[in-house]
């Protein structure tokens, strides 16, 4: 990831630039705009390795906001009545 295209933010690679893997982040309930930031309160040792692995090489996550079925976000798991638990 060291050819840039010229006048392009670093932080915003080509699409040739991109990873062949690119670990993901689910992230429920939040709206990030591109160019916004959003600081991480990352606790859970998955997300750590996860995130350390990032900074030790291309330095890049994808968030999503997973949708579990019926159309609510949260954590990817599902539930027996596809409602965010304490719904």
């Amino acid at each position: 990831m060291t050819d840039r295209v010229p006048g392009r933010n670093p932080f915003e690679p080509s699409f040739e630039q991109l990873p062949e893997t690119l670990p993901i982040f689910p992230l429920s309930g939040v709206l990030l705009l591109p160019g916004g930031k959003l600081p991480l309160n990352i606790f859970e040792p998955r997300y750590l390795a996860m995130v350390s692995d990032a900074l030790a090489g291309h330095r890049l996550i994808g968030m999503v906001q997973p949708v579990q079925p019926g159309g609510y976000a949260g954590d990817g798991l599902p539930t027996d009545n596809g409602r965010p638990q304490g719904a």
